[in-house]
This record gives C-alpha cells, sequence and structure tokens, in this order.
C-alpha cells in the first residue's frame, strides 16, 4: 500500500510537470508566433518600401551596380544614403542651397536666366563661356582702339601745343603791327586836325572878306525890293496862266485823253480812238471813268480812281488796242466810256520832276536809285523828266525824305562830317522842292498816288 502511494505520487508529480512543460511550450508557441507574425509584417512593409525604392527589376542592373560600387566607395551604408548625398551635394553646387528640388532648381534658372529655356546647364554654360570670352576679346579690342586713341591725342596734344605756339606768334606780331598802325593813325589824326585849325582860319578870312561884299550888296538889295514887288506880280500872273494846265485846274471834260470805241467781252479787251499820232505808246495805262463828271473829287479836285483800269498792248495809226487789267463785274466797261491819265495829253507832253527815295521793287527799303526807275516809267507812258523846277514843271512827284542823322561831332572823322553835309544837303531840297511846289500850285504825287492814278498796280 505504501508502495502505490509513492509510484502515485511521482506519476502525480510527472503529469502535473508534464502539464506545466506543455504550458509554457504553448506559452513559447504563441509568443514566437507572435513575434514571427509581427516580424513577417515586417519584413512585407520592408519589401514594400525597398520596392518602392528599387524595383526588382532594376536590382540587378548594371546601372544599379555601379551606383553601389561608388556608395562603397564613399564609405556609405546604403545606396539611397549616397544617392540623397550626391543629390544634396549637387543642389548646393549648383544653387547653394542642398534642399532645392530639380523642379525648383529649374524654376529658378528659367527666372534667372530667361534665355537657358530647354538647354542643358552645361550646354549654357559652355555658351555662356563663349559669349564672354567673345566679350572678353571686345574689350580686348576696345583697349587696343583705345590705346590708339591716346596716342593720337597725345599727337593732337602736341599738333594743339605747336598752333598756339605759332598763334602766340603770330598775336605778337599782329599786335606789333597794330601798334605801328596807331601810331600812323595818331599821326595822321594830328595832321587832319592841323588841317582843320587851317581851314577854320580860312572860313574866318573868308567871312570877314564876305561882310564886305554883303555891305555892298546891301544897299544893291534896297534897290533890287522895288523891282522884287513888280517880279511878284509877274509870277502871280504867270502862276495863273499855268494853272489852266494842271490838273487841278482844268475842266473836267478837258482831263479826258481818249474815248472807248468799242468793247471785247471775250478777250477782255477794248479799242481806243487815240492811236500813234496822239502819242500813244505801248504800256501806257489809264482809268476808265463813265463819264468826265467823276474824274475830279467835288470836294477836294484831286482826281479819283476809275472804275476800270486798262493798259495799251496794241498801238495803230489812229486807234489802239488795250487789255482790261482791273474791272468790276457789277460797274462793267462800256462803249462811250472815257479814259484819262495824269503823265498823258494827247496834245501835250507833261513835264515831270520825280525827287527823293522810293520803293519800286516792294521790298520795304526806299533807296535814291529807285527814283531812276519811277523816271522810266514816267517817261515810258510819254512824259518828260526834268531836273530844276524851274523848268516848267507840271508834276513834282516826291518819295521818302533822305535821312539825315544827327549831326557829327567836331572831331569826327572827315569822310563822316562830308557824308553828313551831303544827305543835309538832299534833305534841304527836298524840303524846297515841297515848299516851292505847294506856293506855286504845282500838283505834288507820292509813289502810291502815281501809280494807281497810272494803273501801274494793277499789271
Amino acid at each position: 500500500m505504501p508502495a502505490r502511494s509513492s509510484t502515485g505520487v511521482g506519476a502525480g508529480v510527472a503529469i502535473a510537470l508534464l502539464s506545466i512543460l506543455t504550458l509554457a511550450l504553448f506559452i513559447l508557441s504563441v509568443v514566437f508566433y507572435g513575434k514571427y507574425k509581427d516580424a513577417n509584417e515586417q519584413y512585407l512593409q520592408v519589401e514594400q518600401e525597398y520596392t518602392q525604392t528599387l524595383g526588382p527589376g532594376e536590382r540587378s542592373g548594371e546601372r544599379i551596380q555601379r551606383l553601389r560600387d561608388r556608395a562603397r566607395d564613399k564609405r556609405r551604408s546604403t545606396l539611397v544614403g549616397y544617392l540623397a548625398q550626391e543629390l544634396e551635394d549637387t543642389m548646393t553646387l549648383v544653387s547653394g542651397n542642398p534642399d532645392l528640388s530639380s523642379d525648383d532648381l529649374q524654376a529658378s534658372l528659367n527666372q534667372n536666366f530667361e534665355e537657358i529655356g530647354d538647354a542643358k546647364i552645361f550646354d549654357f554654360m559652355r555658351a555662356q563661356k563663349r559669349q564672354l570670352a567673345e566679350a572678353n576679346q571686345q574689350i580686348q579690342d576696345l583697349d587696343a582702339t583705345i590705346a590708339d586713341l591716346e596716342g593720337q591725342m597725345e599727337d593732337s596734344d602736341d599738333r594743339f601745343a605747336e598752333l598756339h605756339d605759332r598763334r602766340e606768334a603770330d598775336t605778337s606780331a599782329v599786335r606789333g603791327l597794330v601798334a605801328g598802325y596807331g601810331d600812323t593813325v595818331d599821326r595822321y589824326d594830328e595832321q587832319l586836325r592841323g588841317a582843320i585849325a587851317d581851314m577854320d582860319d580860312r572860313v574866318e578870312e573868308i567871312l570877314e572878306a564876305k561882310e564886305s561884299e554883303l555891305a555892298a550888296l546891301q544897299s544893291d538889295l534896297d534897290s533890287l525890293e522895288e523891282e522884287n514887288l513888280v517880279l511878284r506880280g509877274q509870277i502871280a500872273k504867270y502862276n495863273k496862266e499855268a494853272s489852266d494846265t494842271l490838273i487841278r485846274g482844268r475842266d473836267e471834260y478837258a482831263l479826258v485823253d481818249a474815248t472807248v470805241l468799242s468793247t471785247n467781252a471775250a478777250d477782255q479787251t477794248i479799242i481806243l480812238d487815240r492811236g500813234r499820232r496822239n502819242n500813244i505808246v505801248l504800256g501806257m495805262s489809264f482809268e476808265i471813268y463813265s463819264d468826265a463828271s467823276v474824274i475830279l473829287d467835288k470836294d477836294t479836285g484831286d482826281m479819283l480812281r476809275g472804275k476800270a483800269t486798262a493798259e495799251v498792248i496794241s498801238v495803230e495809226e489812229q486807234t489802239a488796242v488795250a487789255r482790261l487789267i482791273r474791272q468790276s463785274v457789277a460797274n462793267p466797261v462800256l462803249d462811250g466810256d472815257v479814259l484819262a491819265n495824269p503823265a498823258y495829253d494827247p496834245n501835250k507832253r507833261y513835264h515831270f520832276l520825280v525827287y527823293g527815295e522810293f520803293d519800286t521793287n516792294f521790298d520795304a527799303r526806299t533807296t535814291s536809285r529807285e527814283a531812276d526807275d519811277v523816271s522810266a516809267l514816267i517817261e515810258q507812258w510819254g512824259g518828260i523828266i526834268v531836273n530844276s523846277i524851274e523848268e516848267n514843271v507840271d508834276f513834282l512827284v516826291l518819295g521818302a525824305k533822305p535821312y539825315v542823322g544827327p549831326p557829327p561831332a567836331p572831331d569826327a572823322p572827315l569822310a563822316i562830317i562830308l557824308r553828313w553835309q551831303e544827305d543835309k544837303k538832299k534833305a534841304d531840297r527836298y524840303d524846297d522842292l515841297f515848299n516851292t511846289a505847294a506856293s506855286t500850285s504845282i500838283p505834288i504825287l507820292n509813289q502810291n498816288r502815281l501809280f494807281t492814278l497810272t494803273g501801274y498796280f494793277e499789271r
């Protein structure tokens, strides 16, 4: 009985140990299975990540093998680490920013270098290098040109210095000549002043001699006063006779120089009843009036402008043809109209005295030379030019009065004094002619009045 009990206890202990061992094995199995499952999941995840990093077909490729060799040479533990470091180094080298992506790099290149386009960086850099080399060559060429210009400038400076020295020498020579001329002028001035002093002395002598002559002539003047009174009466008589031939004193019908025989509206011409035997010449102009009663102004007695103007273009023995150079549509020229020209008379040639300064070319400048042009026109119209108002003058044609400046100083050059005296003499004669004509009722015409009455303005 005791032996059986020991056996039973041992069996129970064995069963208990086996149960414990079984339970421990189960627990270990469960633990190992859980670790296996976790490890398997980690393996699958790593396998997936590895596949995403490097595809199955790329793992055995030659290119990947070269990259692995380079990573091993660089002592990089992983290929990805090597590639990441290479990318950072490349971006740092290109842009200075290791975190820049390839897209950011392309955008930055396009922003800073618009001309890069789709070109490769190395190609673009080589192109820029070529352009830089060309620019450097241009700079070298410009440097050479500048050096050449600097050499030319140095030559120009030398030339300028030479010319400056020559100019200084010429200036010195001219100054010497001017100094010599100044001495000559002073000498001539001294001689001129001496001559003027001698002339003043001579004038004094002449004045003294003339004073005695004036005393002798005074008695003669007294005796001539009575004779002068007689002569004035005769002058008044002659003025009355002369006024009968002047424009202002003539009868209106006596002013008619010709009559319109016929008109030709198509050719704008008229036929006059005067010809060569009446001293009609080519180029002569006439004012045309409806009748003789409208030739003179009733109040002033001045000759009025006609309703038309005609210029002679053809002359026969007894008739002449004239073209109309001015007319009015409202008041046309008709048969029987009369013509007048103050410079023409069919039975007489008028005498004209022309004096003063005229502007026949209408350049707003009057000159004494253009008085010859006025004289030539009057002679062309049949008038006679005289030089003295005592020569039976019918008309006095006055231009502008000659200009006389202020009197020169007593010590002015002799040429200036003589010029002023000549101008003064011309102006005094102008005044004398005007006063004489006004006092003797001789008609006075200025340039505008003469040209208007003769139709010259209408040509």
